[in-house]
């Protein structure tokens, strides 16, 4: 009686259903994910990159200098790829094409693109 007692007892342990995972948990890791290039992620807005050009906008293959992600007030992204070649002027205008900008915060943008083409380009 004892053994059969026993095995039971045994056989109820190990079906007996836990909450607790067998070792502790690591907390989620951060991991990088590299932006691809064909704009899949969700609330961002890529430009097209085998995009014929219109004539007015031409496709830079020269040297990238640094991503522009613009959030508007909604928090809609838009991004672009800021080539050493490009102008501020143009790089305002490509933003203010897809978000609704006022001069002051034209102004602002140029001014801030400006110094970061400025900062970057030095150590070309």
């Amino acid at each position: 009686d004892y053994d059969r007692e026993v095995k039971q007892a045994k056989e109820k342990q190990k079906h007996r259903p836990t909450n607790t995972p067998r070792r502790p948990r690591r907390p989620d890791r951060q991991v990088y994910h590299p932006r691809h290039q064909n704009g899949s992620e969700p609330g961002v807005n890529a430009e097209d990159w085998n995009e014929s050009s219109s004539g007015t906008e031409q496709e830079n293959t020269g040297t990238e200098l640094f991503w522009l992600d613009y959030q508007a007030d909604n928090g809609q992204i838009t991004s672009f790829i800021v080539h050493k070649e490009d102008k501020p002027e143009v790089i305002v205008e490509r933003v203010a094409e897809k978000n609704v900008l006022d001069s002051a915060m034209r102004a602002a943008l140029l001014a801030r693109v400006g110094q970061e083409m400025d900062k970057r380009c030095d150590k070309c």
